[in-house]
Order: C-alpha cells, then structure tokens, then sequence
C-alpha cells in the first residue's frame, strides 16, 4: 500500500505541473488510499481542497469529494456528525 500512496504522490506532483485539469482526480484517488490506510488526516485535507478548488462549479468531481467527506465523517468521527 505504500508504494500505490508514493505513485500517486508522484503522479500528484505530474499533474501539478502538466495537466492541472485531471489534478482532482488524482487527489480523490489519493485520499480514497489514505482512508484506507487509516491516515484520515491527510484523507480529509485531500477532500476538502478538491471541494474548495471545486466549489460552485457543476463539476461530478465535487460531488465526489464531498460524498467521500461526508461518508468517512460518518464512518470514523461519529461526533462530527453535523458536518457530514
């Protein structure tokens, strides 16, 4: 599992500099991963910059991320259940 988290943090740093439009996508995969690995903390500030850099737009990658967000919310911090 590990070495899927460095190819995406690789492919995260491609996407950066050549093709900024799929950059969400990796981000999402990313944080699927970290929830996975139990690293929610990274999982959460995955999601809530795809959200942000998202936010207002009809884009299907939005409501992916906040989906995930609200669905590893539930799943794991049950007293943030508002947010959700």
């Amino acid at each position: 599992m590990n070495e899927a988290m460095y190819w995406f943090y690789t492919a995260l740093k491609g996407y950066q500099r050549y093709d900024p439009a799929n950059l969400h996508k990796c981000k999402i995969s990313l944080a699927i991963f970290a929830i996975a690995r139990r690293d929610l903390v990274e999982a959460e500030k995955l999601l809530i910059s795809v959200s942000n850099d998202l936010k207002g737009s009809d884009n299907p990658l939005l409501i992916s991320a906040l989906e995930r967000h609200g669905k590893m919310l539930l799943r794991h911090f049950p007293q943030r259940e508002k947010e959700a």
